[in-house]
């Protein structure tokens, strides 16, 4: 398969009008877990080895978060996001906190960059943060400073429709994935 097959066109919000129209809440109020997204993350999940920690960079409402968490494969998981003061972004962040609250979860309200000093090495880093590709680039070389040897790298939106921003800056730090899914995640062992 080659790299253009690998970049499919990432899932569209379930709504019937453009997300650009939506109001703050709406959009806080789309589930990650619906349809392609859910399957795809489900995958990469499977393909995880048990008993891991993680960290998670860009949260969001936590869907994705609860997935790896309910898996029983995570033990602990780290999450990392601003959850952007200031935009409707925040919204997001009391919905992530009730869908964590049963779960080992260590919460920094901060980038990956300004975190690395505080985490610990992990088994698997997960990156859906800021999507352009300076952003991305520092999340992934950041993320390799805390990364144990034989990590397990990854992230979503490796698609056509950020070949600029995440794919080009995934293939430049670290190369092609090893692995693709049907949801845009991607996944590389390190």
């Amino acid at each position: 398969m080659n790299k253009q097959e690998l970049m499919a066109r990432p899932p569209q919000p379930k709504s019937k009008k453009p997300i650009e129209f939506m109001s703050d809440e709406e959009k806080v109020m789309i589930s990650a877990r619906e349809g392609l997204l859910k399957e795809g993350l489900l995958s990469l999940i499977a393909d995880l080895p048990e008993g891991i920690t993680m960290i998670e960079v860009g949260c969001f409402r936590g869907d994705s978060a609860k997935l790896f968490l309910e898996s029983g494969k995570v033990k602990k998981l780290y999450a990392v996001d601003t959850w952007c003061p200031g935009t409707w972004i925040r919204f997001a962040e009391p919905i992530f906190d009730e869908q964590v609250k049963e779960y080992d979860v260590v919460k920094l309200k901060m980038t990956m960059e300004e975190a690395v000093g505080q985490l610990p090495e992990v088994d698997f880093i997960y990156i859906d943060a800021d999507h352009t590709y300076d952003w991305v680039k520092k999340d992934i070389l950041s993320s390799l400073k805390v990364l144990k040897k034989g990590g397990i790298l990854a992230g979503h939106d490796y698609a056509k429709a950020y070949e600029n921003m995440v794919v080009k800056a995934v293939d430049e730090v670290i190369g092609v994935p090893d692995k693709n899914y049907v949801d845009t995640s991607w996944l590389k062992f390190m």
